[in-house]
């Protein structure tokens, strides 16, 4: 490393982004858990308002995070450029991708949920007796 300054700002960066990787983990956790009640319920929303408070803390605690350190990210951004390559530097570009991975499937999951709430929705909204030409049997 350069110099002392950016080895503590390299630490600080991957100890903040390892909070951060560990959050969004546990929101994709909750993401996955709130998905499987709402199967289990047949998207009774009732079911899953304690996993959706959860998760409402735990998005505050990322945000929170990620304003505390922003103006450290933003100094990483202008110096990195300058600091050579090594064990530090590459323990944060791992931590990172670890976190791009991690919010890539919290966002994946989160589109499922909303997809399906959707669906059940419209399946309750749109009921087969609902239409005056149906002919179907009962």
């Amino acid at each position: 490393m350069t110099n002392e300054n950016d080895t503590i700002l390299v630490k600080e960066l991957i100890e903040s982004y390892r909070g951060q990787f560990d959050r969004y983990c546990s929101l994709r956790n909750l993401t996955r858990e709130l998905m499987g009640r709402l199967v289990l319920r047949r998207g009774d929303l009732s079911a899953v308002f304690d996993t959706l408070r959860k998760k409402q803390v735990l998005l505050e605690a990322v945000e929170a995070e990620r304003t505390r350190i922003a103006g450290r990210v933003t100094e990483w951004q202008k110096r990195k450029n300058e600091i050579a390559p090594c064990e530090a530097t590459y323990m944060l570009n791992d931590i990172l991708n670890k976190v791009a991975d991690v919010i890539r499937e919290f966002l994946d999951d989160e589109f499922q949920v909303r997809r399906y709430i959707e669906n059940v929705s419209a399946r309750k909204t749109v009921q087969p007796s609902s239409f005056p030409d149906d002919k179907r049997e009962r």
